[in-house]
C-alpha cells in the first residue's frame, strides 16, 4: 500500500512540473546582414505554442506576424536613410509563458551618389512681359526648388524619378533688366547636390543716346517703343529751319495759342512727348539724294539711326498690326486693332491707346515737302478752324513706288479726328515721327 502512495505522488510531482514548463521558441537563422536599401530577410520559427512578432525600427514588417507552431517568415526591411549603419531587432514571443527568441539584422549605411538633372531648359532671354517653360527634372532623391524674385515653380519639390515642372516668369515691371535663378537641391544626411538654371527678364524700357524709352508688347506680337524716338545722329542737329533739308532733323509740330497756324514745339514737355521728325534718309542713316529707285527695296527691315537689335517696321508689320493700307491691296482683318466698324475699316487709334502705345498726345505732325525739287518744307498735320494737330505719320522701311517727283515709302498714318490708323504712303523728303521694332531674334 505505502508503494503504490509513493508511486503516485512520484507521478503527481512529474504532471506538475510539465505544467510549469513554458514553451520554447527559436529562430533560424538568428542574425542576417542587408546592404542599405533594404530588402527582405527569409527565416524560419520552431515554436511551442502560439507566437507573435514585434520590432520597434519604423517601416520593418513582419510576415506572417503571428502564428500557432512551427511557420516561416519574411522580414521586410526599408532602405537605410538614418546617415549611419543600423541594428534591427525582430522579436519573437510565445503568448503562452512569455518566452521569446529574436533574430539581429545588420544593416550598413552607404549613400548613393547624387543624380540631378534638368530637360528642357532652352530660353534665358525672356522679354518684360514673362512667360512660361515647361521642364523636366530627373534625380534618384526627392528634390525641392529654391526660386528667386520674379519667377515660380510648379510643384516645388518631387519624389526620385521624373517630374514635370512648369516655371513661370513674371513680368518685369521695374526698370533694370531682371537675373532670376531657380535651384532644384537634393539634401541628404551627409550631403547635398543642387542644379541651377537663369532666366534673364529685360526690363521694360530702353536706353539709347541718354534717352529712356518705355516699351510695349502689342497683340501684334511684336516690341514697340511706346514713345516717338528723339535720338540725334551723329553730325546732325536739331533744327528749326524749313530750309535745312540735308540735315532731315527737325522739332516736333504743335498749334500755337489761338489755333490759327501750326509752329515748332521746342518745349521740353511737347519733345519728350513727341520726339523729333526725320527725312527718310536721315531715319536710314543715309544722306539725302542716296535713296534711289534702284536701291530702295534693300532698306527693307533696315535699323537706320533704331537701337542695335531694333528696326523700323516694314510694311507687313503695319498691316498685321493695324489691319489696313490705304494704298494697295494690303489688309489683314484678323490683325488685332483691325476695327471694321471705322470708316471702312482701318486700325483702332483707341485700342493702340487701351494697349500703351499711345498717339493723341504724341502726335508731332510733319515736315512736308510734296517734291524732291523743293528747297523748304511746310508744317503740317494740322487741320480745320482753328487749326489742331490731326496726323502725322511713323517711318517705315518699305518701298512703295517711284512718282515723278518723289520716291515714296509706306509709313504709319493717324488720323485723329476719325479715330483710325493706317499704312499709307509717305514721300522720303517729309520729316516724320520714329516708333522702332525690336528684331524677333533678340526677344
Amino acid at each position: 500500500m505505502k508503494r503504490i502512495i509513493t508511486l503516485a505522488a512520484i507521478i503527481l510531482a512529474l504532471v506538475a512540473c510539465k505544467k510549469d514548463e513554458k514553451p520554447s521558441i527559436t529562430v533560424n537563422p538568428a542574425t542576417a546582414t542587408l546592404l542599405t536599401a533594404g530588402g527582405t530577410v527569409n527565416a524560419n520559427i520552431t515554436a511551442g505554442g502560439t507566437w507573435s512578432a514585434s520590432c520597434t525600427v519604423e517601416g520593418v514588417s513582419v510576415s506572417p506576424s503571428s502564428a500557432a507552431g512551427d511557420s516561416p517568415v519574411s522580414i521586410s526591411v526599408p532602405t537605410n536613410t538614418t546617415g549611419s549603419s543600423r541594428e534591427i531587432i525582430v522579436t519573437f514571443t510565445c503568448k503562452e509563458g512569455g518566452n521569446s527568441t529574436y533574430i539581429t539584422i545588420n544593416q550598413e549605411y552607404q549613400e548613393e551618389s547624387i543624380s540631378i538633372e534638368i530637360k528642357g531648359h532652352e530660353k534665358i532671354d525672356w522679354d518684360f512681359c514673362g512667360g512660361t517653360e515647361e521642364i523636366t527634372i530627373e534625380s534618384n532623391y526627392p528634390w525641392t526648388a529654391e526660386v528667386e524674385d520674379n519667377i515660380t515653380v510648379a510643384p516645388e519639390s518631387g519624389d526620385k524619378g521624373s517630374t514635370n515642372v512648369t516655371v513661370t516668369i513674371l513680368p518685369n515691371t521695374s526698370k533694370d533688366n531682371i537675373l532670376s535663378n531657380v535651384r532644384f537641391k537634393v539634401t541628404r544626411p551627409n550631403r547635398s547636390e543642387a542644379k541651377g538654371i537663369s532666366y534673364n527678364i529685360s526690363a521694360p524700357y530702353l536706353s539709347y543716346g541718354d534717352v529712356e524709352y518705355p516699351l510695349v508688347k502689342l497683340k501684334d506680337g511684336n516690341i514697340w517703343m511706346a514713345a516717338s524716338l528723339r535720338y540725334v545722329p551723329e553730325g546732325k542737329t536739331v533744327s528749326d529751319d524749313l530750309t535745312a533739308l540735308d540735315n532731315g532733323l527737325w522739332y516736333p509740330v504743335k498749334v500755337n495759342e489761338d489755333g490759327s497756324a501750326a509752329e515748332f514745339d521746342k518745349s521740353d514737355e511737347g519733345i519728350a512727348a513727341k520726339g523729333y521728325l526725320y527725312t527718310t534718309a536721315t531715319a536710314f542713316g543715309v544722306a539725302r539724294g542716296t535713296i534711289t529707285e534702284e536701291n530702295a527695296a534693300s532698306f527693307e527691315g533696315c535699323q537706320g539711326i533704331c537701337p542695335e537689335g531694333w528696326h523700323l517696321p516694314t510694311v507687313t508689320e503695319m498691316v498685321n498690326l493695324v489691319g489696313k493700307c490705304n494704298n494697295g491691296a494690303l489688309t489683314n482683318t484678323d490683325a488685332p486693332y483691325y476695327d471694321p466698324e471705322l470708316g471702312s475699316g482701318s486700325g483702332s487709334i483707341a485700342w493702340l491707346e487701351t494697349d500703351n502705345w499711345p498717339i493723341v498726345a504724341s502726335l508731332a505732325g510733319m515736315i512736308q515737302l510734296n517734291k524732291d525739287s523743293d528747297t523748304a518744307g511746310t508744317l503740317g498735320g494740322a487741320t480745320g478752324t482753328p487749326k489742331a494737330l490731326n496726323t502725322g505719320y511713323f517711318t517705315g522701311s518699305s518701298f512703295y513706288k517711284k512718282t515723278s517727283s518723289n520716291i515714296q515709302f509706306y509709313g504709319l498714318m493717324p488720323a485723329l479726328k476719325q479715330g483710325n490708323i493706317a499704312a499709307g504712303y509717305n514721300n522720303i523728303t517729309n520729316g516724320t515721327s520714329i516708333r522702332c521694332v525690336k528684331d524677333k531674334a533678340q526677344e
